[in-house]
This record gives C-alpha cells, structure tokens and sequence, in this order.
C-alpha cells in the first residue's frame, strides 16, 4: 500500500528560546523564571509539527545552517516524523539558524517575541526546482520577504498542474501574516488564503467578517480567504459570495498561545485536505487552536483528527 502524498510547508525555521515568567517583566527589573526551554519554532516549522500530530504525512522546506543549532533542528524535526528531505543546508560563515526570545507570561498566557533572522536566507525558487512535485497534494507558502520567490515557486506548481486531471492537482495555499510587509505579489495566488488579525487590522478591518469580505476580491478566482480572529474566532468567504464563521474554543485557562495561529492554519490543511466543508474546517480548527492554548507546546493534540471522524 503506498502511502498518502505529502503536505508541504515552505517558509521559516528558527531556534525559539522560551522563558516563563509569573508576568511579564517590567523594564529594567529583575524576575526569576519560572520555566526555561527550547522549542523549534517558525509558522512554517509549527505548522508541519502539528499536521504530523495530526497524522498527515508531511515535510517542511525551509532555509537552514550547519551551526551548532543545526543538530537540535535536525534531530527535533524526526522526533515529530516530519520530513526535511530539501530543505538547503547553508554553511555557518553564510547564515546562522534564525532564533526568537519568547516571554511567556504565566499570569495571560500572553507570548512576547524578539526574533532575529537578520543574515537569514530566504528559500528561493532554485531551491525548489529540486522538489520532486509527483510527491504532494498540498503545499502551503508563508508569507515571507522573498515574495517574488515565492511567486515563481507558485508558478512552478501551476504549470505542473496542467498535465493533470483537475482532481489529483496539487493545492496550493499561502499564509499572509507579518505586518509591513508587501504580499501583493501573493495574495492572488493561493486556492486558499490565510490572512492574520495583524494584517487584516493593517489593511484597515476591524473585525473578521470584514476582513474576509474586503480582501477577497484582491484574491485569485475560485479561492476562499480565511481569517482567524484569536479568541473571537474565524471567518472565510469564498469567490463565488459565502461566508462562513465560528466561535473561538476556549480552553478554560489559558496557558500558552505561542504558535496558535500556525496550529489553526494546520488543522484547517489537514480538514480540507480530508475534504471537509468550509464551515467544517473553521470548527475544527478553531477546536485544535482552542486546545493548544491550554497546554506548553503541541504534543497534548496527538489524535486530535479524530474530531473530524
């Protein structure tokens, strides 16, 4: 029996160094952590760990170093059965591994992150020309600063299509979440659009029936835009004028909401990708999203696929 074609996520891994805090720390003071450790991190990275949790056969391409991090990513990365057959190993003199500080509070649950990626080299269109297509049936693009690349990626997965029947062609999304970022180049490429609270509140909306609905039309035909709200939920529309939304899942306390939105994102990949409804997707996914922020990490929604039975 051969096994389920791949989901692939193309975009950011980094090294997140995580500290919890009682609160979260006043300038120029002293507080004793509560909790220390690392984590992989990356939207692109977290999404592929939940999907796997999730029971999806899947693979992360992203751009990575043979630093001295290089070892904890590898090895992470089998821990959680996602593959990383692709992805570009850069030498140390020419990139280091991006990593992210992260506070959590374990007052809010609230998480506050200073990320450096400032030598970080972006995937680029070359390194996926050594994608072997035949293998997925879904690959998704974060939203990153190489949208022309990432554009010409895309292109690359339309053309193949062609030489397909309709039903077996690779689906494509793409994730639109950073602020002050330009993703023109992208929005209008992807059967399916994630945009964020941030980027739709930058746009101009304040909710996220109004997000959906004015940012569709910039769009490809026949996509659907979806939009997770934190904890006022999600909302999509399609091309053709339905809209569709759902209550957050609350998880009673909230305990850590780091990644969430790539744990949203996931769940809905995997609910599409098993062919459930639209309004299906938003609350299984609001579901999945719901339950991480009641627990450190991911391993806890192991089995959480089963909701979709």
């Amino acid at each position: 029996m051969t096994s389920p074609k791949r989901i692939l996520l193309v975009g950011l891994t980094c090294v997140d160094i995580i500290s919890v805090a009682k609160e979260f720390p006043k300038e120029d003071s002293d507080q004793r952590a509560l909790d220390y450790y690392w984590q992989r991190g990356g939207n692109a990275s977290n999404s592929a760990t939940v999907l796997s949790l999730l029971g999806a056969n899947v693979e992360c391409l992203s751009s990575l170093s043979n630093d001295p991090l290089y070892q904890f990513i590898k090895s992470n990365f089998k821990e959680y059965g996602v593959k990383t057959d692709h992805c570009p190993i850069h030498d140390s003199r020419e990139m280091k591994n991006p990593t992210t500080v992260i506070i959590l509070s374990d007052q809010s649950g609230s998480r506050t992150t200073l990320a450096n990626t400032k030598d970080h080299i972006e995937v680029s269109s070359k390194d996926f020309e050594a994608v072997d297509l035949h293998l997925y049936r879904w690959i998704h693009f974060e939203g990153r600063r190489n949208c022309d690349e990432i554009k010409k990626m895309i292109s690359r997965v339309r053309e193949f299509n062609i030489s397909l029947p309709e039903l077996d062609h690779i689906i494509v999304s793409v994730e639109l979440e950073k602020i002050n970022r330009v993703y023109d180049l992208i929005i209008d490429q992807g059967d399916y659009v994630f945009i964020s609270k941030d980027y739709a509140m930058e746009q101009g909306f304040t909710d996220k029936l109004s997000a959906v609905n004015g940012l569709i039309s910039r769009c490809r035909p026949g996509s659907i835009i979806i939009c997770p709200w934190a904890e006022l939920g999600a909302a999509a529309r399609s091309w053709s004028g339905e809209v569709h939304q759902c209550d957050a899942f609350s998880p009673g306390k909230i305990v850590d909401t780091l990644a969430a939105g790539d744990t949203f994102i996931a769940a809905s990949i995997l609910a599409l990708n098993s062919g459930r409804s639209i309004q299906e997707t938003l609350e299984f996914a609001c579901r999945v999203a719901g339950t991480k922020c009641g627990m450190v990490g991911f391993k806890g929604l192991e089995g959480l696929q089963k909701l979709l039975s």
